[in-house]
C-alpha cells in the first residue's frame, strides 16, 4: 500500500497540472520530456516490435503508448521512429525582428565589427539541430543593409529550417571638411577674379565617398578685388553635415599705367626761368581707382629741357613710373639800342678814326652778348655820313637789330677857313731823293741785312715782318702764310691793291691776289707755296708798285 500511496501522490502530481492540456492537445496523453523539460504528447506505439519500452506511470492508455522524445538517442531504436517522423508536428525557425538590430559605424569606419550571436536571437517550435546564422560575432557589416540568414535541421523530420533577417548599420559621423584661405589674383586688366577653390577645401568621410561640398560663394563668381568671407559645408549620403569658415583674397598685383607727356613753356617777359608748376600724365589701373600721380616739379625751372620724374601707386601699394621732358623756351628777343655818333678828321686829312663804344645789349637769359656792326671802332672813315647797323642774337637765336648814323666832318680852324700847310714842292722833292740815295747805298754797304727782312717759315708759330716796299721771306716747309697788310694813311685812297708774289731764283713761280679796299684790314692767306723757296713779295695799286709797310705772320 505504501507503494501504491507513492504512486498516487506522483500520479496527482503530473496529471493533476496539464489536465487541461491532455484534454484538448493530446489523444493519448502527454509526458515530461528529459531533453526539453517540458511536457509533450504521447503518441500510439506498433505492437509488432517485441521490446517496446512502457512508461505506464506516463500514460493512460495502456500499453499502445510510448514516449515521444527524440531527444533521448538511446531509446530511439526501441519505439518506432518511422511512426514518430510521420505523425509528429514539424519544427518552426523564428529569426528575430530586423528593426531590433541597428549599429553605429566604428569610428571613422564604414563598417562596425558585430559582436553579437544572432543564434541566441532566433527561437523555433519543435526539435531542431545544427543550428547556424551567417555574421557570426567578430564579422563585419558593412554600412547600409546586412541580410542575415540562420539554418537548422527538423531533428525529426530532417527538414532543413531557414529565416532570415535585416541587421542595418548607419552612419552618424560627420564628415571632415577643411577650409584654407584662398587667395587670387585678378583678371589681367580686370578689378575682380572668378573663384575658384581647387585644393583649397579638403573633404573626406568615413563612408569613403565624397561628401557634397557647397560654399556660401559659389564656385566661377567674380568677386572685386578684398577680402571675402566664405562659408562651405559638407554632407554625407547619410546627411550627416560639417561647416569650415574661411576668407577668400582677390590680390591686386597689376601695376598702374603711367604715362608723362612732353611739354613745353615759354619763359617770364624778363626772366630767364618758367614758373610752370604742373605736368601732364595719364594714368590708369585695373582697379579703377582714381589715381594721383607725383611728379618731381621744381618751382623755377632755367631755360633748356628738364627730365621729369613721376610715379603712382594704386591701394595694393602696386607702383609704376614714367619720364617726361619740360622745355623752357626763350622766345624774347635780346634789347639793343644804337646812337648816332660825329668825328672830325684830323687837320689835313680827309679821314678819321672813328673810336666809339660797342651798344649796349642786355637779354633776359643773362647771357653776356656782344654785338656785331657794320662799322667796327677804331676804323677809318672817309668824310661823310656812314650807315652803323649792329645785330645781336641770344643762344636761343632770338635776335635784334639797330640802326644809326656815323657822320664824319673835316677839321676846320676857329676862324672857319680850311688849314693847309704850304710845304715848298722844291724842297719836298730834294728831302724825298736825298732819302732814296742814302737808303740804297746803306743797303749796299751792309748787304741788304735791314732793307730785305727775312723771316723762316716751318709752319710753327708766328713772325711778323716790316719792311718799306718789299717783304722777303724764305720758306722751309709751310704750304701757306698769312699777311697782313699795313697800310699808309696816303693808301686809303686807292680803291683796290694787288699783292703778288714772285721766286727770287725762279721767276716762273709766282701769283697775284687782288685786295679790296674793304679788306684791307683782313688777314690775306697766301697758299699752294713750295718748301725750300724764297719768295718777294710786292704791293702795286693799278699795276703800279707802291712802297708801303706789309706784316706778315
Amino acid at each position: 500500500m505504501a507503494g501504491d500511496g507513492q504512486y498516487i501522490r506522483f500520479v496527482f502530481v503530473v496529471i493533476l497540472f496539464p489536465v487541461v492540456l491532455v484534454a484538448q492537445d493530446c489523444q493519448y496523453g502527454l509526458y515530461k520530456s528529459e531533453v526539453s523539460s517540458g511536457f509533450k504528447c504521447c503518441v500510439p506505439c506498433k505492437t509488432w516490435g517485441l521490446y517496446y519500452l512502457y512508461r505506464t506511470a506516463d500514460c493512460q492508455i495502456e500499453p499502445n503508448v510510448c514516449m515521444s522524445d527524440t531527444g533521448i538517442r538511446s531509446e530511439a531504436e526501441y519505439y518506432g521512429r518511422d511512426l514518430l517522423q510521420e505523425n509528429a508536428d514539424p519544427a518552426i525557425l523564428n529569426c528575430p525582428i530586423s528593426s531590433q538590430f541597428i549599429f553605429n559605424c566604428d569610428k571613422g569606419k564604414n563598417f562596425t565589427v558585430t559582436l553579437v550571436d544572432f543564434k541566441l536571437n532566433t527561437t523555433h517550435e519543435g526539435d531542431i539541430k545544427d543550428l547556424v546564422c551567417t555574421y557570426p560575432p567578430g564579422s563585419i557589416l558593412e554600412l547600409g543593409s546586412n541580410t542575415v540568414e540562420c539554418t537548422a535541421q527538423d531533428s525529426i523530420k530532417s527538414n532543413r529550417l531557414h529565416c532570415n533577417f535585416t541587421v542595418t548599420v548607419i552612419d552618424k559621423e560627420k564628415p571632415q571638411i577643411q577650409c584654407q584661405i584662398l587667395k587670387l589674383n585678378t583678371t589681367i586688366g580686370k578689378n575682380c577674379s572668378n573663384v575658384t577653390y581647387y585644393d583649397s577645401i579638403h573633404v573626406e568621410d568615413n563612408s569613403g565617398m565624397l561628401p557634397e561640398v557647397n560654399c556660401s560663394i559659389p564656385h566661377g563668381v567674380l568677386l572685386l578685388i578684398g577680402q571675402h568671407n566664405v562659408t562651405c559645408t559638407a554632407v554625407d549620403n547619410s546627411f550627416n553635415i560639417n561647416y569650415c569658415y574661411s576668407q577668400v583674397l582677390v590680390e591686386d598685383n597689376e601695376r598702374p599705367q603711367l604715362i608723362c607727356h612732353n611739354k613745353t613753356v615759354t619763359t617770364i617777359t624778363g626772366k630767364n626761368y618758367s614758373s610752370s608748376s604742373t605736368f601732364e600724365t595719364t594714368a590708369w589701373d585695373n582697379s579703377m581707382e582714381l589715381l594721383q600721380p607725383t611728379c618731381n616739379m621744381t618751382e623755377n625751372l632755367s631755360i633748356g629741357q628738364h627730365v621729369i620724374r613721376c610715379n603712382v601707386s594704386d591701394n595694393s601699394l602696386n607702383s609704376n613710373e614714367c619720364f617726361g621732358v619740360i622745355t623752357v623756351e626763350d622766345n624774347e628777343k635780346p634789347e639793343l639800342e644804337c646812337k648816332d655818333q660825329n668825328f672830325t678828321t684830323d687837320a689835313g686829312s680827309k679821314y678819321a678814326n672813328v673810336t666809339f663804344k660797342l651798344p649796349d645789349c642786355s637779354d633776359n637769359s643773362g647771357e653776356r652778348l656782344v654785338p656785331n656792326c657794320t662799322v667796327q671802332p677804331g676804323s677809318r672813315l672817309k668824310v661823310g655820313t656812314h650807315a652803323l647797323t649792329c645785330s645781336v642774337h641770344d643762344s636761343s637765336l632770338n635776335m635784334n637789330t639797330c640802326s644809326a648814323k656815323i657822320t664824319v666832318q673835316e677839321f676846320q680852324d676857329s676862324s672857319g677857313s680850311k688849314l693847309s700847310v704850304i710845304i715848298p714842292i722844291p724842297i719836298i722833292l730834294i728831302l724825298v731823293l736825298l732819302m732814296v740815295v742814302v737808303s740804297y747805298y746803306y743797303c749796299k754797304l751792309r748787304r741788304r741785312k735791314t732793307c730785305d727782312t727775312r723771316a723762316v717759315f716751318n709752319g710753327n708759330g708766328e713772325v711778323t715782318i716790316e719792311t718799306g716796299s718789299w717783304l722777303v721771306f724764305e720758306n722751309i716747309g709751310a704750304t701757306f702764310v698769312d699777311v697782313k697788310l699795313s697800310i699808309s694813311n696816303m693808301s686809303h685812297d686807292f680803291e683796290a691793291v694787288t699783292l703778288t708774289w714772285t721766286s727770287k731764283r725762279n721767276q716762273s713761280i709766282h701769283g697775284h691776289k687782288t685786295i679790296e679796299k674793304k679788306d684791307y684790314n683782313m688777314t690775306q692767306t697766301i697758299s699752294k707755296l713750295l718748301a725750300d723757296t724764297t719768295y718777294k713779295f710786292k704791293l702795286k695799286e693799278l699795276g703800279t708798285e707802291k712802297k708801303i709797310k706789309t706784316q706778315s705772320k
